[in-house]
């Protein structure tokens, strides 16, 4: 799959069909984990939720063999900012701790 084909909708299309399959004829645990954890929600609300979650699991999971290619220095799909220390950490023996946030519907570091 093409590392552009793999952030279009198609694979978040095929995942939430896969969610929705899981829902209707399996054992539907997304479900009940987002009942328990958001009891105030309708079930219409959850429902987007849970689409939404399924759309992004497709999609991450299809951009994973494509990381190396996205993930370049001369990618125009990532930016790196402010890397000075990273740089010295990595020319150096010593060890480092990074903690990242995870902001947006994909991993970042």
């Amino acid at each position: 799959m093409p590392g552009r084909w793999s952030s279009t909708s198609a694979p978040g299309q095929i995942s939430c069909t896969v969610g929705a399959l899981d829902r209707r004829y399996g054992a539907n645990r997304s479900g009940r984990r987002l009942t328990r954890a958001l009891p105030e929600k309708d079930a219409t609300e959850k429902e987007r939720i849970l689409a939404g979650m399924w759309d992004n699991l497709g999609r991450a999971v299809a951009e994973l063999p494509h990381l190396a290619p996205i993930c370049r220095a001369d990618s125009e799909r990532v930016e790196f900012v402010d890397c000075a220390v990273l740089v010295e950490i990595l020319e150096s023996d010593r060890s480092a701790l990074l903690f990242c946030g995870h902001f947006l519907a994909r991993t970042e570091a």
